[in-house]
Order: structure tokens, then sequence, then C-alpha cells
């Protein structure tokens, strides 16, 4: 068409965004469930050709498509799902009708990476040119700030939902330490805590609607019981458990395997991932032997198991796993803690389902290592 029907803020303007062929699998559901959509075997251009909308666009967007954002169509935020369901081994046609909160999160996480990538791309070469001195630069500069307009305004909404989760869940971190104080014990705090982080562009928790136009089941709910946890916020839910002990235990042996129970010391040596995959076991053997079933940490362990199952089959970093039995031996040698670190119920098995719940659920977000959990004083278990 040319640059020449370029207008300033283009309320019909959109960004043409296509999206790589999905495994075999997820097409599969896709023309089962979406048959109109995706007709095809192949994946045509058509098919993987999605259009991201600004929030002032003339339709006013795709509704509440995702997380109440707007600029994503919901068959696109669809596949994401189905990806994330798909490389987490989980049932596909379940994930596609009622996706878990974490599901959606994930999926919110797989179209943000790209589509930060694509806006820095789009917003890059601005910074080196000239201003326009004829009338094309001029529609070309017009075309190009348009595009970048319609990407900041799609990322800067997912970027505030995740922060709305982030806020949520440093909010319960917060009224656990505030109910339930730590051991003055020195030597013992996993963590150096801040009561009061950075609330800038913090954002309520979101909510979910998807409208399914092919008249499947309509999936509604509250996203409100979404967290993100840091390392801090994940210690404060530790140490709320009923014995403080064994809390206090699994700082004891993460200073003797790693050297350090300092949250900054371990971002510096790059083994914060490692904690969480420690923290995992341990949250797990504590929900096991001394939590009560309605406390926060056995109820997010819980939730948790539902959908990496302990029995599940699957494929895990060996050296991970070893790196935590390892671990676990430095730790145990202290037989003040052996009740938590010598553990019959701590096997190489719980050892390989931490290390594959870090692989598939933790991610780094603002220099710190991160996990989405639903949140443990929220009912239900689906959106």
């Amino acid at each position: 068409m040319g640059y020449g029907f370029c207008i300033p803020d283009n309320p019909c303007d959109e960004v043409a965004i296509r999206l790589a062929k999905p495994p075999p699998a997820v097409r599969a559901v896709l023309r089962s469930l979406y048959p109109s959509e995706f007709p095809s075997a192949d994946w045509t251009t058509s098919e993987s050709t999605f259009y991201l909308r600004c929030h002032f666009h003339y339709s006013g967007g795709y509704g509440d498509a995702i997380l109440g954002t707007g600029g994503i169509p919901l068959h696109m935020l669809m596949i994401s799902v189905l990806i994330v369901a798909h490389t987490r081994g989980q049932p596909l046609e379940t994930a596609a009708c009622s996706p878990t909160a974490r599901q959606v999160v994930g999926a919110t996480r797989h179209l943000l990476a790209p589509l930060q990538i694509k806006r820095d791309a789009v917003a890059g070469p601005s910074r080196n040119l000239a201003e326009p001195n004829n009338i094309r630069q001029r529609y070309a500069s017009m075309y190009r700030n348009g595009q970048l307009a319609i990407l900041t305004d799609v990322v800067n909404q997912l970027e505030s939902k995740l922060k709305g989760f982030r806020q949520a869940g440093h909010s319960l971190s917060l009224g656990l330490r505030t109910a339930s104080p730590t051991s003055s014990r020195p030597g013992t705090s996993l963590v150096s805590f801040d009561p009061t982080p950075n609330q800038e562009h913090a954002a309520p928790p979101p909510t979910l609607v998807l409208h399914d136009r092919d008249h499947r089941p309509e999936v509604k709910e509250s996203l409100a019981r979404g967290i993100i946890l840091s390392l801090e916020d994940a210690s404060a839910i530790l140490d709320s458990s009923e014995d403080k002990r064994l809390s206090e235990c699994f700082n004891i042996g993460v200073e003797s395997g790693l050297g350090t129970c300092d949250v900054a010391e371990l971002r510096e040596n790059d083994v914060e991932d490692v904690v969480w995959m420690l923290w995992l076991c341990a949250a797990y053997i504590i929900a096991q032997i001394s939590a009560s079933p309605s406390s926060p940490l056995a109820r997010m362990v819980s939730k948790l198991v539902q959908e990496y199952p302990m029995d599940g089959a699957f494929m895990v970093n060996q050296d991970a796993v070893q790196y935590i039995e390892d671990i676990r031996s430095a730790a145990s040698a202290n037989e003040e803690c052996a009740k938590l670190w010598s553990s019959e119920l701590w096997t190489t098995n719980v050892s390989a389902w931490a290390a594959r719940v870090v692989e598939l659920e933790a991610w780094v977000w603002e220099g710190s290592w991160v996990m989405f959990f639903e949140n443990p004083r929220a009912d239900s278990e689906r959106i």
C-alpha cells in the first residue's frame, strides 16, 4: 500500500506478527477447536499471521482477550497457552478449554519476550536517524512511529500485569512476616528483606476473560490469586510454617552447601536458581512433616504438585539433580538439621522434581530469579 497512506495516530493501524510453526500436536488441537481459523494441514501465511492493536484502535481492541490488555488476538494467546502446556507435558485439550493460571502466565511470558525484541528493533534505528527532510521520509517515520506505539502499548500492558502479580506476591509475604516474625537467631536469615519495594508501575491483580467466538465453553475467572515470588518472598512463606526450626535449618543448609545464605551474594554467584530448587525440596518436606494442610506453604506445594505430579515421568538435567544431592549431603553434616536435610522423604525423585519445576517455571526478571504460584489463600484451582 505504501507509506503515503500513513496518518499520525492511525486508529486503523495494526502490527503484523507471524508465529513460527507450532508442534504437530498443538496444530492438531487448533484445527479441532478452531476449524475456520486453521483449516489447512499446513501452517499457511494467513493462519500464522496475527495483528496487534493499540488501545486507541477504532475497534477498541480485542476486548479482554488476554489479561485485560485487549491488544492480542484470542487465538494468538491460545497458541502460546498450548505451546506452554505441550512443553510441560500437560493435556492440550484441557489447556485449551480451561487453562490454569500458571499456563496463562507462562503464555504471557512466551509472548512478551519476542514482542520486547521486536519493539526494540523498531525503536533502535530511529535513535540515529536525522529528522525527515522530504515527504517520503516523513511518511516512513510516521509509519515506524505508529508501529512502535502499538508494540510499546502491548508490551507495557503485559509488563504491567506481571508487575501486578509481583506486587501481590510481595504483599502476601509481607503479611506473613508481620504475622509470624522470623527467629532472631543470628546467621540464619536467607534474605535481606526490604519491606518497602519500588512500587512504580505496580498494577492491581489482573483479570483474564477469554471469549471463544466458536461457541466453545467460555473461560471467565479472576487471576487475583496469581502471585510472583522472589527468593525473599519465598523465604517469608517458609518462615511462616509451624516449625520455625525447619526454616532455620534450610538457611543453615544453604550456607553449608553454597558458602552463604545472603541473597545478594547468591545472585552475584549466579546460584539463585539452585536455591529455588532447594527451596522447593524443603517446602515439599516441611509441608509433609510439619505444616498444617491449610497453611500457605502446604497449599502452595499441593497446587504445584497437582500440575507437576511427583511421580510423573519427565526428563531432567541430571547434573542439576546431582548438584542438589551434593548440597544436601553437605547440609546433612549438621545433625541438628537432620530432620530436614536427611529426611527419608527427600528422595532423588524429589530433587529431580524440583529441578524440573525450576527449569520450566523460574525465570530472571528485573535482576532476580522469580517463580509464579497460585495464591495459597485462594480456593479455586482453575481459571
